[in-house]
């Protein structure tokens, strides 16, 4: 998968620049597909602002920064923890129980940012 836009916009100084510094693919685990496990393999490229000279990979929708899952695969997992257990949710998704702990925390943190001033939710395992 590669982005279609050419385009990124520095996270520094907000410049939009379309030179490529590198190409950077990786494989990102998704949902399955039946008792398929799907992997898609995506670039993430990183390009060189032409205002401040400093390289930042380009962001995209659906895989968190430095995440191997897509969104949607991790909010498949933390909806099957809320309906049984972390050790179940794990086994099903062929993850470990502390990377689903990571996506715990994770979305407690998101929801955290979301709603400023919200109590702290208690994700203990």
């Amino acid at each position: 998968m590669e982005n279609k836009q050419k385009e990124g916009k520095c996270p520094h100084c907000e410049n939009t620049t379309d030179k490529i510094h590198q190409n950077d693919w990786y494989t990102v685990r998704d949902i399955p597909l039946s008792d398929y496990q799907v992997l898609l393999k995506v670039n993430r490229r990183q390009l060189r602002c032409t205002k401040c000279q400093k390289v930042f990979s380009e962001e995209l929708s659906f895989i968190k920064t430095r995440r191997t899952y897509t969104k949607r695969l991790a909010m498949k997992v933390i909806k099957e923890v809320l309906e049984t257990n972390v050790e179940s949710a794990a086994r099903r998704n062929r993850m470990t129980a502390s990377e689903v702990e990571t996506l715990l925390r994770e979305q407690e943190v998101d929801l955290l940012k979301e709603k400023p001033g919200s109590p702290r939710l208690d994700m203990t395992i």
